[in-house]
């Protein structure tokens, strides 16, 4: 099987799409998604989002891995696939913990106010987001 490399950002955004949780979704539906949602990189050892901020969105990681800080000490690693940062949007918009870039990291943003349109999109997406994500995630 030969695999390509996405030669644009939308393409990057789909493939990253596809290979999450909402890789099940119509091509039709990344393509919405994909659409509505945008990109950020960060260099190794830069902060994604930072304890105590206020935040509305979460991360799609795309590429690369975070470590997941708590008063400063790490509780967990997240790599590609996993969403990360979705705690903020269901905890009153401020982030539970700091997420520090491994190595260069590339994510998909999504936005709380298009969190609804992923969940119609995506229902089985709601076991991964927030208060309903399986304790041993």
């Amino acid at each position: 099987m030969t695999t390509t490399t996405p030669t644009t950002e939308y393409e990057a955004t789909v493939a990253a799409l596809r290979a999450s949780v909402f890789g099940a979704l119509a091509p039709s539906q990344l393509d919405d998604i994909a659409h509505l949602s945008d990109r950020r990189h960060v260099e190794a050892g830069g902060t994604l989002c930072a304890q105590g901020a206020f935040g509305q969105e979460a991360f799609l990681i795309a590429d690369g891995c975070v470590s997941v800080l708590v008063d400063g000490a790490e509780v967990a690693r997240r790599g590609r696939g996993d969403i990360v940062g979705d705690w903020a949007m269901f905890e009153g918009g401020y982030r539970a913990a700091t997420l520090r870039a491994l190595g260069a990291l590339d994510t998909v943003v999504i936005d709380a106010r298009e969190i609804d349109l992923l969940l119609m999109a995506a229902p089985a997406a709601a076991g991964v987001l927030g208060p309903h994500r399986a304790e041993t995630r």
